[in-house]
C-alpha cells in the first residue's frame, strides 16, 4: 500500500511540474502558429486585392432593382409654387 500512494505521489508531482513548465510553452507556440497562419492569409488577400484592380478601374458590387413606378412623387399631389411677400 505504502509503494502505491509513493508511486501515485510521484507521477502527480512529476505531472504537476511537467504541466507546470511544459504546457505554457506549448501554448505560446500555438499562439505564434495562429498569428502567423493569420498574418499570412490577411498578407494574400491584400495582394490579391491589389493585383485584381488596376488604376481607375471601378468595380460595382450591387445594382439596386428598378422599381415599377417612375417616382414616388406621384402619390403626393399637386405641386404649388411659393412665394414670398
Amino acid at each position: 500500500m505504502v509503494k502505491f500512494l509513493i508511486v501515485v505521489l510521484i507521477i502527480y508531482f512529476v505531472f504537476v511540474i511537467l504541466f507546470r513548465f511544459l504546457f505554457p510553452f506549448m501554448l505560446k507556440r500555438f499562439v505564434n502558429r495562429m498569428q502567423k497562419n493569420i498574418f499570412n492569409q490577411s498578407n494574400e488577400f491584400q495582394q490579391e486585392q491589389y493585383k485584381s484592380k488596376k488604376n481607375g478601374e471601378i468595380n460595382v458590387d450591387y445594382i439596386p432593382p428598378k422599381s415599377k413606378s417612375k417616382t414616388n412623387t406621384d402619390k403626393v399631389g399637386d405641386y404649388v409654387d411659393y412665394e414670398e411677400i
